[in-house]
């Protein structure tokens, strides 16, 4: 073996070594991005679920709120009615 041809051959393993090295690390930011989007989607995820469940509860409450005035004016009507009655 030569000295060119031993160059040449050292050459071409640094080359495959380098390209090997460079995909290894385009697997490696890709993974770490594809991690990063999906811990980003929970957290969204997470706040619109909140948000959702704060919308509900507040039309609950006021749903809640005009139930109670109803029983209260339905309260003083039948109040009034078993006045008027005696």
């Amino acid at each position: 073996m030569t000295l060119l041809q031993f160059s040449l051959c050292t050459l071409a393993v640094f080359v495959v070594l380098l390209i090997a090295g460079a995909l290894i690390e385009a697997e490696v930011d890709y993974r770490k991005r594809q991690i990063k989007r999906v811990r980003d989607l929970k957290v969204e995820n997470a706040q619109l679920r909140a948000q959702i469940h704060r919308q509900r509860w507040e039309h609950d409450w006021y749903v809640d709120e005009a139930k109670t005035r109803e029983a209260v004016k339905d309260l003083l009507l039948r109040q009034k009615w078993a006045e008027a009655k005696r």
